[in-house]
């Protein structure tokens, strides 16, 4: 007998509590990378480009003659490293996102695999588990693979 031989033996509240933890992680998760690329486009789409408004105003200010050329020159150097710095917490965003799906997917996995492997369920129960598992390693493995 190993250390592993009890993995997978739960009970039914144990593992009601894995799968709804893991699923409500990986929504949140999902949440997460879905704001952080809508931000992400909202900068850089075409009608509303934050970088090229302010970039803009900064040349006409400097055409106007209201600022020097190394006042436009500092102005410039800081626009771009505060929408680098910006665009690196998006970056940094979404891959928090995406751990937290990793994670609660697999805690959903080891809840709906529980369930399968439960003798104590029925067998239609079982099945339900199981395939809801397999479908489960699907998604990690596609999400994995970038597919």
């Amino acid at each position: 007998m190993t250390r592993f031989d009890n993995v997978f033996q739960m009970d039914g509240v144990k593992l009601l509590r894995f799968i709804t933890t893991g699923l409500i992680l990986a929504a949140v998760g999902l949440a997460i990378i879905l704001a952080s690329g809508s931000i992400r486009t909202a900068m850089t789409s075409g009608t509303y480009n934050l970088y090229s408004a302010i970039t803009y105003e900064n040349q006409l200010n400097f055409w106007s003659g209201f600022i020097s050329y190394a006042e436009y020159v500092e102005r410039g150097s800081q626009l771009t490293q505060g929408m680098n710095w910006l665009f690196a917490t998006l970056l940094l965003l979404r891959a928090i996102g995406q751990v937290a799906v990793v994670f609660g997917l697999i805690l959903a996995l080891l809840g709906f695999l529980g369930c399968a492997f439960n003798t104590q369920n029925e067998d239609k129960m079982r099945l339900v588990c199981m395939i809801s598992g397999c479908v489960i390693i699907f998604v990690l493995f596609m999400g994995i693979l970038g597919i």
